[in-house]
């Protein structure tokens, strides 16, 4: 119930201390933007589509015929 405020950078990686067990916000009190430069490892994705929200950009795979939409047991409709 205490409110931290960190007013310096930090210097070190942020890890939490045991894998799958921690959250990073919640439901009703979200965090607004990510930036970051490197990859993000997502064990699961979901992209909100509310009003005005979802995927405003083309999906283009790094190399042709590297990537696949879907797999035998859950595909994509109308493509």
């Amino acid at each position: 119930t205490d409110t931290i405020t960190a007013t310096g950078q930090f210097d070190s990686d942020l890890v939490p201390s045991t894998d799958n067990a921690r959250d990073l916000g919640s439901s009703s009190k979200e965090w607004k933007d990510l930036h970051l430069t490197g990859v993000g490892y997502i064990d699961e994705l979901s992209i909100a589509t509310g009003s005005g929200q979802g995927v405003s950009s083309s999906l283009i795979p790094k190399t042709n015929g590297a990537g696949s939409l879907g797999s035998a047991t859950r595909e994509w409709t109308n493509l």
